[in-house]
Protein backbone atom coordinates (compact mmCIF):
# COMPACT_ATOMS: atom_id res chain seq x y z
CA UNK A 1 0.00 0.00 0.00
CA UNK A 2 1.32 3.44 -0.73
CA UNK A 3 -0.18 7.36 -0.52
CA UNK A 4 -1.46 8.77 -3.60
CA UNK A 5 1.47 11.36 -3.04
CA UNK A 6 4.33 8.55 -2.94
CA UNK A 7 2.52 6.83 -6.50
CA UNK A 8 2.62 10.15 -7.95
CA UNK A 9 5.89 10.81 -7.18
CA UNK A 10 7.17 7.35 -8.33
CA UNK A 11 5.26 8.50 -11.84
CA UNK A 12 6.91 11.86 -11.69
CA UNK A 13 10.64 10.48 -10.95
CA UNK A 14 11.23 7.24 -12.43
CA UNK A 15 12.82 7.33 -15.65
CA UNK A 16 10.53 7.06 -18.66
CA UNK A 17 12.00 3.08 -19.82
CA UNK A 18 11.19 2.24 -16.01
CA UNK A 19 7.71 4.05 -15.98
CA UNK A 20 6.57 2.33 -19.20
CA UNK A 21 7.46 -0.68 -17.89
CA UNK A 22 6.19 -0.30 -14.14
CA UNK A 23 2.88 1.20 -15.69
CA UNK A 24 2.67 -2.37 -17.90
CA UNK A 25 3.32 -4.33 -15.04
CA UNK A 26 1.00 -2.41 -12.89
CA UNK A 27 -2.16 -2.33 -15.40
CA UNK A 28 -1.48 -5.75 -16.13
CA UNK A 29 -1.30 -6.60 -12.32
CA UNK A 30 -5.10 -4.79 -12.39
CA UNK A 31 -6.67 -6.89 -14.98
CA UNK A 32 -5.82 -10.00 -14.30
CA UNK A 33 -8.00 -12.66 -13.83
CA UNK A 34 -7.66 -14.56 -9.99
CA UNK A 35 -9.78 -16.97 -8.89
CA UNK A 36 -9.45 -15.79 -5.40
CA UNK A 37 -10.59 -12.06 -6.30
CA UNK A 38 -14.24 -12.72 -7.75
CA UNK A 39 -15.91 -9.38 -6.59
CA UNK A 40 -16.62 -6.75 -9.54
CA UNK A 41 -18.26 -3.89 -8.49
CA UNK A 42 -16.34 -0.76 -8.75
CA UNK A 43 -14.63 1.44 -5.72
CA UNK A 44 -15.25 0.35 -2.73
CA UNK A 45 -16.65 3.04 -0.29
CA UNK A 46 -16.73 4.23 3.04
CA UNK A 47 -15.32 1.03 5.38
CA UNK A 48 -14.43 -2.20 3.99
CA UNK A 49 -17.04 -4.20 3.09
CA UNK A 50 -17.26 -7.42 4.92
CA UNK A 51 -17.50 -9.59 1.62
CA UNK A 52 -14.15 -8.04 0.82
CA UNK A 53 -12.35 -8.62 3.35
CA UNK A 54 -10.79 -12.31 2.65
CA UNK A 55 -10.05 -10.87 -1.02
CA UNK A 56 -8.09 -7.91 0.56
CA UNK A 57 -6.52 -10.56 2.89
CA UNK A 58 -5.65 -12.80 -0.49
CA UNK A 59 -3.92 -9.75 -2.06
CA UNK A 60 -1.84 -8.82 0.82
CA UNK A 61 -0.26 -12.05 1.00
CA UNK A 62 0.69 -11.92 -2.83
CA UNK A 63 4.13 -10.59 -4.02
CA UNK A 64 4.41 -7.28 -5.16
CA UNK A 65 4.21 -7.48 -8.75
CA UNK A 66 7.24 -4.71 -9.26
CA UNK A 67 9.53 -7.97 -7.65
CA UNK A 68 11.35 -8.88 -10.97
CA UNK A 69 12.24 -12.43 -11.00
CA UNK A 70 15.91 -11.45 -10.14
CA UNK A 71 14.68 -10.64 -7.04
CA UNK A 72 15.21 -6.85 -7.73
CA UNK A 73 12.54 -4.47 -7.25
CA UNK A 74 11.76 -2.11 -10.50
CA UNK A 75 10.60 1.00 -8.26
CA UNK A 76 13.33 0.58 -5.89
CA UNK A 77 14.77 4.07 -5.66
CA UNK A 78 11.04 5.54 -5.60
CA UNK A 79 9.78 2.91 -3.00
CA UNK A 80 6.90 4.33 -0.75
CA UNK A 81 7.39 4.23 2.87
CA UNK A 82 5.47 0.95 3.64
CA UNK A 83 8.54 -1.04 1.22
CA UNK A 84 10.86 0.73 3.40
CA UNK A 85 10.29 -0.41 6.66
CA UNK A 86 9.76 -3.93 5.25
CA UNK A 87 12.35 -6.06 7.60
CA UNK A 88 12.70 -2.93 9.54
CA UNK A 89 9.79 -2.72 11.66
CA UNK A 90 8.45 -6.15 11.11
CA UNK A 91 9.33 -8.87 9.41
CA UNK A 92 8.54 -8.73 5.35
CA UNK A 93 10.72 -11.60 4.38
CA UNK A 94 7.44 -13.65 2.97
CA UNK A 95 6.47 -10.38 0.74
CA UNK A 96 9.42 -8.48 0.30
CA UNK A 97 12.98 -10.88 0.34
CA UNK A 98 15.46 -8.64 0.22
CA UNK A 99 18.58 -9.52 0.86
CA UNK A 100 20.10 -9.16 4.57
CA UNK A 101 21.78 -6.45 5.15
CA UNK A 102 25.10 -5.55 7.41
CA UNK A 103 24.68 -7.74 10.65
CA UNK A 104 21.66 -9.24 9.34
CA UNK A 105 19.99 -12.71 8.66
CA UNK A 106 17.39 -13.85 7.01
CA UNK A 107 15.62 -14.51 10.30
CA UNK A 108 16.66 -11.31 11.81
CA UNK A 109 16.52 -8.03 9.98
CA UNK A 110 17.17 -4.67 11.93
CA UNK A 111 15.11 -3.17 14.30
CA UNK A 112 14.96 0.42 15.03
CA UNK A 113 12.55 2.06 18.00
CA UNK A 114 9.89 3.47 15.72
CA UNK A 115 8.73 6.26 18.04
CA UNK A 116 10.93 8.92 16.26
CA UNK A 117 9.94 7.42 12.44
CA UNK A 118 6.14 7.13 13.75
CA UNK A 119 6.41 10.94 14.82
CA UNK A 120 8.06 12.33 10.99
CA UNK A 121 5.31 9.93 9.52
CA UNK A 122 2.78 11.61 10.78
CA UNK A 123 4.30 14.95 10.32
CA UNK A 124 4.79 14.05 6.82
CA UNK A 125 0.89 12.99 6.13
CA UNK A 126 0.02 16.07 8.11
CA UNK A 127 1.92 18.49 5.70
CA UNK A 128 0.76 16.97 2.61
CA UNK A 129 -2.81 16.38 3.70
CA UNK A 130 -2.83 20.41 3.84
CA UNK A 131 -1.65 21.08 0.83
CA UNK A 132 -4.48 18.41 -1.17
CA UNK A 133 -6.17 16.24 1.54
CA UNK A 134 -6.36 13.32 -1.59
CA UNK A 135 -2.63 13.26 -1.27
CA UNK A 136 -2.52 11.03 1.66
CA UNK A 137 -5.62 8.93 0.47
CA UNK A 138 -4.06 5.21 0.47
CA UNK A 139 -4.20 2.38 -2.16
CA UNK A 140 -1.99 -0.43 -3.86
CA UNK A 141 0.76 0.79 -5.38
CA UNK A 142 -0.27 -0.65 -9.25
CA UNK A 143 -3.44 1.36 -8.68
CA UNK A 144 -2.60 4.27 -7.40
CA UNK A 145 0.80 4.37 -10.04
CA UNK A 146 -2.32 3.79 -12.77
CA UNK A 147 -4.51 6.53 -11.67
CA UNK A 148 -2.00 9.11 -11.69
CA UNK A 149 -0.41 8.23 -15.06
CA UNK A 150 -3.78 7.47 -16.93
CA UNK A 151 -6.39 8.17 -15.02
CA UNK A 152 -8.85 8.42 -17.96
CA UNK A 153 -7.89 4.98 -18.48
CA UNK A 154 -8.23 3.70 -15.29
CA UNK A 155 -11.55 5.12 -15.15
CA UNK A 156 -12.13 3.19 -18.59
CA UNK A 157 -11.14 -0.32 -16.67
CA UNK A 158 -13.24 0.45 -14.08
CA UNK A 159 -16.45 1.21 -16.21
CA UNK A 160 -15.79 -2.13 -18.14
CA UNK A 161 -15.80 -4.06 -14.76
CA UNK A 162 -11.91 -5.14 -15.94
CA UNK A 163 -10.66 -4.83 -12.04
CA UNK A 164 -11.43 -6.63 -9.30
CA UNK A 165 -13.16 -4.20 -6.04
CA UNK A 166 -10.28 -5.21 -3.68
CA UNK A 167 -7.64 -4.17 -5.96
CA UNK A 168 -9.32 -0.33 -5.98
CA UNK A 169 -9.77 0.01 -1.75
CA UNK A 170 -8.32 3.37 -0.87
CA UNK A 171 -8.95 4.84 -4.48
CA UNK A 172 -10.80 8.37 -5.09
CA UNK A 173 -10.61 9.08 -9.07
CA UNK A 174 -13.00 12.22 -8.48
CA UNK A 175 -9.57 14.30 -6.61
CA UNK A 176 -8.06 16.51 -8.26
CA UNK A 177 -3.87 16.27 -8.04
CA UNK A 178 -2.33 19.17 -7.76
CA UNK A 179 0.39 17.84 -9.49
CA UNK A 180 -2.02 16.35 -12.78
CA UNK A 181 -0.55 18.72 -14.95
CA UNK A 182 3.00 17.08 -15.02
CA UNK A 183 1.48 13.80 -14.61
CA UNK A 184 -0.83 14.11 -17.77
CA UNK A 185 2.35 15.62 -19.69
CA UNK A 186 3.89 12.16 -18.89
CA UNK A 187 1.14 10.43 -20.82
CA UNK A 188 1.50 12.87 -24.22
CA UNK A 189 5.25 11.70 -23.76
CA UNK A 190 6.59 15.28 -23.00
CA UNK A 191 9.28 15.33 -19.75
CA UNK A 192 7.71 16.26 -16.12
CA UNK A 193 10.47 18.38 -15.87
CA UNK A 194 10.04 20.15 -19.09
CA UNK A 195 6.71 21.03 -18.14
CA UNK A 196 7.83 22.41 -14.74
CA UNK A 197 10.33 24.39 -16.05
CA UNK A 198 7.72 26.23 -19.01
CA UNK A 199 4.92 26.31 -15.86
CA UNK A 200 8.16 28.12 -14.05
CA UNK A 201 8.92 30.57 -17.24
CA UNK A 202 4.78 31.19 -17.57
CA UNK A 203 4.40 32.03 -13.87
CA UNK A 204 7.58 34.26 -13.80
CA UNK A 205 6.78 36.37 -16.68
Amino acid sequence: MCMTIEAANMVSSLSMPQLTKALSIAEGWLTEPDKDLTIYRGIPTGLLPQDLVHEWQVLNKQQCPFLMSNMLCLIHEWRPLTCRAFGIFRDGMPLCPRPPGKGETLTQKAVIKSDGVRKLVVEFRERAKSRNPGFVISGYIPTLMVRAASPDKLKALIADNKIPSAKLIGVDINLDLLWQPQLDALRAGVGPNEVILRDMKFNAS
